[in-house]
């Protein structure tokens, strides 16, 4: 499976910011942000890196609905297994 990202590196080093869209692949609106956010960011000004995944659910992304069509357990729903305070007990 491919999933689309692009890095953008700046000059000098700095931050690692990381940015994705569409969790639920119906939800487009994070997916346009990121990238009128990425062609409107000057690379010589940038310190430091940004790694951008427009699509982070390609499969549902691709078949227009809310959770992949392969996942099959918590509902197939991305949001609750990141890690860090809201991640949901399985």
């Amino acid at each position: 499976m491919e999933i689309p990202v692009t890095i953008m590196r700046g000059r000098e080093d700095g931050p690692v910011v990381w940015i994705h869209g569409c969790v639920h692949g119906n939800e487009y609106c994070g997916t346009f942000t990121i990238h009128k956010f990425l062609r409107e960011l000057d690379p010589s000004s940038l310190k430091g890196c940004v790694v951008a995944l427009p699509a982070l659910n390609i499969t549902g992304f691709q078949k227009n609905q809310r959770m992949s069509p392969f996942e099959g357990y918590n509902g197939g729903d991305l949001k609750p297994l990141f890690p860090g305070q809201g991640r949901a007990a399985h």
